[in-house]
């Protein structure tokens, strides 16, 4: 069966409804999320397999996201080729926080600590 999600943003959400099942409504945080959120409604709803339904997500933007959207791509366009995006960017120095910040729970100290000689009592 074919599916049509229909996704309108509401606060940090997008809210889907899909016309093709009366009172078919589920909601995601992102519209990567929205294709699964609508197989597993549909197939609760209406007692079928989710491999039974084919989903097309239809995002309805108003005009500020389609402002947001297309300055995201420009400022994309613009990075030099190879270039890591500014969310990639984010994304790597988290994951070092994150890293630096185990390092100093598990009692192991900073990044460079590995290379920090302490003396042993038999060098002193």
């Amino acid at each position: 069966m074919e599916l049509t999600a229909l996704c309108e943003r509401s606060g940090g959400w997008w809210a889907v409804r899909v016309p093709e099942i009366d009172g078919l409504y589920t909601q995601a945080r992102r519209l990567d999320q929205v294709e699964f959120m609508v197989l597993d409604a549909a197939s609760m709803a209406d007692e079928q397999p989710p491999e039974g339904f084919t989903v097309t997500v239809v995002p309805q933007r108003d005009a500020k996201t389609r402002e947001t959207v297309a300055g995201a791509k420009q400022a994309r366009g613009r990075l030099p080729a190879g270039e890591a995006s500014p969310a990639a960017l984010k994304r790597a120095v988290a994951h070092r926080g994150s890293v630096v910040s185990r390092r100093m729970s598990s009692g192991r100290g900073s990044p460079s600590s590995s290379r920090t000689r302490r003396p042993t009592p038999e060098s002193s």
